[in-house]
């Protein structure tokens, strides 16, 4: 009998995984391969009354197709990365500060540490300031929506945890959106058992 799949339908196998590695991962292919129908997408949606079109990407994960999608669009805050885990959200907004904002990051690190006697840790950096998150409840499953819309620092992508099989979380997520990227969700998600 052939083994049982992992349970891409949980969450919590999602954060374990993550935590348990916490560096990059692309599946099937390289961020790259989407650039063609990804800037097809955007010029296609972008028009004089919508120079700067709004773009969801599901299932964002630990890939680094989030930060890639960034290099694309003039206004970060364009991208709207979403992802089942908790961990790969937080992640991802992490390694976007680090990536797009290295030298505040590092200075943040610095101050941080002054007079305490140690080094500068990047991965203990806290953000500029604190990004707002709004979760819809009090427990560690609850909806984490971070939004990087603060005056004191560059403008950021935003960074949401999404049930996609759960329609008020989908109606909660603020749209119209232009594009929507998928690069292995729909097949994770298949994975799963059938909802009703």
């Amino acid at each position: 009998m052939a083994p049982e799949p992992p349970p891409f339908a949980q969450s919590t196998y999602w954060d374990e995984r993550f935590t348990k590695n916490p560096s990059t991962f692309d599946w099937l292919q390289p961020a790259n391969c989407l650039d063609g129908p990804i800037l097809d997408a955007l010029q296609h949606a972008t028009s004089h009354g919508n120079p700067h079109p709004r773009l969801l990407h599901i299932g964002c994960g630990t890939s680094v197709l989030s930060l890639h999608i960034r290099s694309h669009v003039p206004d970060p805050r364009q991208v709207h990365n979403t992802d089942f885990s908790r961990v790969a959200i937080q992640l991802g907004a992490r390694w976007e500060r680090e990536v797009f904002e290295p030298e505040r990051t590092a200075q943040e690190a610095s101050e941080s540490s002054e007079g305490k006697g140690k080094a500068p840790n990047p991965d203990s950096a806290p953000p500029p300031s604190p990004p707002r998150q709004e979760p819809s409840g009090t427990d560690a499953n609850a909806r984490l929506d971070i939004r990087n819309d603060g005056a004191d620092h560059p403008p950021r992508m935003r960074w949401t945890t999404l049930d996609l099989l759960s329609l008020p979380e989908i109606r909660a997520l603020g749209g119209p959106y232009a594009v929507v990227v998928d690069k292995s969700t729909c097949d994770a998600i298949s994975c799963g058992d059938d909802v009703v």
